[in-house]
């Protein structure tokens, strides 16, 4: 049950999420805005899940883990429902943006702590397990998400995705290790050790680009003639890829001299390379192809993340080295969208 919690709340979070790129050329258009203002919609759910890090812990340590997961489902629901009387993109900035990823970080992240200390022999095949949760719906959403904002308007559209997130509430409810979970306490003395310091700087830099090409690559196929459901469908292709990826990197053996931290850094490094030919692909193919290797990439990448953190922070502080690892990639979340999205306005 621990796992599966996990596997809905990462679906209902991070799945929701890497989906709202189907949005942004509608809301371009209906706002008049540039897709580097567009963006920061994007940035600033996924900078403030991880900022509020600290936050969630401190929470969960006063009131306990149940009730703060399904605070979070509700917080991130009411988010999505108060879009309905946009009016302005500042409007989402408040509710997609600042409101519902501040409930995604009190349910995400404790549920994915309590993970990391509650699985000590089989970590990365549970911390692989329940993040694939994330790329199966990733798969299904883009194309859904198309389909509702075809048919009820991206206002409606967003009032149904607001009923989906709510299921976190229940599962949230039904956890019985929820409540039997400690919060999080952050122990500074982290910050004095220089291997989790260099950790920290990878991290930064890495949740710097980790979402850029789910947000900009659905507006860039468009730019080159792609039409609406085959360019949603590249995001659907990413999450094929990610899925594959997720499921694989937890068959990984752990060799001494290759441990999680080295396996997690080569394969960020990989995901950099393979960018690097990101602006050779003009035609929908190559960016299919791009699509299905950066998914393969960044799906193997979040389960080794989550150990690697556990390996270098130590076990016995994981909900105090999640919480600055998450405050730290938050940061690089916050930054990467809009200054990438200025060379593509």
């Amino acid at each position: 049950m621990v796992a599966l919690t996990g596997f809905v709340v990462c679906a209902c979070s991070y799945g929701v999420m890497r989906s709202l790129g189907v949005f942004f050329v509608t809301w371009q258009d209906y706002f008049s805005v540039s897709a580097a203002q567009t963006g920061l919609i994007q940035s600033i759910i996924t900078g403030v899940l991880n900022l509020e890090a600290p936050i969630a812990g401190a929470l969960s340590n006063k009131f306990g883990c149940r009730v703060v997961v399904m605070a979070g489902g509700v917080i991130s629901s009411a988010g999505f429902v108060l879009s309905l009387w946009a009016t302005s993109l500042f409007h989402l900035y408040i509710t997609v943006g600042f409101l519902t990823g501040f409930g995604y970080s009190l349910s995400l992240i404790t549920t994915m702590a309590t993970i990391g200390r509650y699985f000590t022999t089989q970590r990365l095949r549970a911390n692989s397990f329940a993040s694939i949760g994330n790329s199966i719906v990733s798969f299904a959403f883009p194309p859904l998400f198309q389909y509702l904002m075809d048919e009820y308007t991206w206002r409606g559209a967003l009032l149904l995705i607001g009923g989906i997130v709510l299921q976190v509430v229940g599962f949230g409810a039904l956890s019985g290790f929820l409540s039997k979970c400690s919060g999080s306490v952050i122990d500074i003395r982290l910050l004095t050790e220089p291997r989790f310091l260099l950790f920290c700087v990878a991290v930064f830099l890495f949740g710097f680009g980790r979402f850029v090409p789910n947000i900009y690559i659905v507006p860039r196929a468009r730019a080159f003639g792609v039409e609406e459901y085959p360019s949603a469908f590249l995001l659907s292709i990413l999450a094929i890829g990610d899925i594959i990826g997720r499921a694989l990197v937890g068959l990984l053996p752990e060799w001494p001299r290759f441990r999680r931290a080295d396996q997690y850094a080569m394969n960020i490094f990989l995901m950099g390379v393979v960018t690097l030919f990101a602006p050779l692909a003009k035609t929908y193919v190559t960016m299919a192809v791009y699509s299905a290797c950066y998914g393969l990439l960044m799906g193997g990448c979040v389960p080794l993340l989550y150990s690697a953190i556990a390996e270098i922070g130590g076990a016995n502080r994981m909900s105090s080295a999640l919480g600055i690892i998450m405050f730290l990639r938050g940061a690089g979340n916050l930054a990467g969208p809009p200054f990438s999205g200025e060379p593509f306005s």
